[in-house]
């Protein structure tokens, strides 16, 4: 069977793959499999972390998507050719998750990268608790 691809705008050359083998994640705000163009530089992001001592946890996700927003930009990359994310979330739960997923859905539109999530009991910063991460392409 050949998989479905969209080559959503401000992403081109970028394929995001849900093979009708694989489970399609598209509706949680990610694809199953993403292919890069190799006529373009990989950005690494390292993990974004927006902490605070009064912030909540849907305030951190959004500061983080925000800070990895900036970070991007600085190297030459932006939302629509991100190609994968990795996300901590402590103590995970579904509405911790479904916050995530809001927040992919907002911030990648149609431009799904594939994601994972890792329940984590901790992280760096006494207030922590989501970190974002990412690789992208520059944009041409």
């Amino acid at each position: 069977m050949t998989p479905e691809t969209e080559r959503p705008a401000g992403g081109e050359g970028i394929e995001r793959l849900n093979p009708p083998e694989l489970f399609d994640p598209s509706g949680l705000g990610f694809s199953s499999v993403v292919v890069a163009p190799t006529d373009r530089r990989l950005v690494f992001i390292a993990g974004k972390i927006a902490d605070g001592p009064d912030s909540d946890f849907e305030q951190q996700v959004r500061g983080s998507f925000d800070l990895l927003d900036q970070a991007l930009r600085a190297g030459g990359a932006s939302m629509a050719t991100v190609l994968k994310i990795t996300c901590l979330i402590v103590d995970a739960d579904a509405d911790r998750i479904a916050s995530v997923t809001a927040a992919r859905l907002e911030h990648f539109g149609e431009h799904r990268p594939v994601s994972t999530i890792i329940p984590v009991p901790r992280l760096v910063g006494e207030h922590a608790l989501f970190e974002i991460d990412a690789i992208a392409t520059t944009i041409r």
